[in-house]
């Protein structure tokens, strides 16, 4: 689904900008009002795939960051937080900009499984629609244990 970025104005006159996800911008104008947004401009944002070579990202950095993202996320902190953390923890590395570039993704508007996606070279087809179904059904945290685990027997 496209991302529109936009600027608005709330119920007060206040500008209010951001990013969101619509078919187009008769459903975005429709997605602002349920907010009490009413559009002054958008824009559609273009897609980015950002790569980092055709390498691709050892099964076991994938084991320790599903593993890992999984236990902030039952621990109830924030992704945005996890994520910079985890980003840091690997900084320097290939799998440590790709992470970081998820943070902004996600800070920007997209879901998680939106943002896994833009990097086909870590995250498989299957990895990012089992973290798609995490996000329907709000089981994130035990999809990401599940891909750990599955990601670990493989190995």
């Amino acid at each position: 689904m496209p991302q529109f970025s936009y600027k608005a104005r709330d119920e007060l006159g206040r500008m209010v900008k951001g990013v969101q996800s619509a078919e187009g911008e008769d459903q975005l104008i429709t997605g602002l009002r349920k907010k009490n947004l009413y559009l002054i401009s958008a824009s559609e944002k273009k897609k980015r795939i950002r790569s980092f070579g055709r390498q691709k990202i050892k099964r076991a950095d994938l084991i320790d960051f599903s593993s890992q993202l999984s236990t902030i996320l039952a621990a109830g902190i924030p992704i945005l937080q996890g994520l910079q953390d985890l980003a840091l923890q690997r900084q320097g590395t290939k799998f440590g900009k790709i992470i970081a570039t998820i943070k902004d993704d996600i800070e920007e508007g997209a879901l998680l499984y939106e943002a896994l996606a833009r990097h086909p070279q870590a995250f498989g087809e299957t990895y990012i629609h089992m973290v798609k179904a995490g996000e329907v059904s709000g089981n994130v945290d035990r999809i990401l244990k599940e891909l750990a685990a599955s990601l670990e027997w493989q190995e």
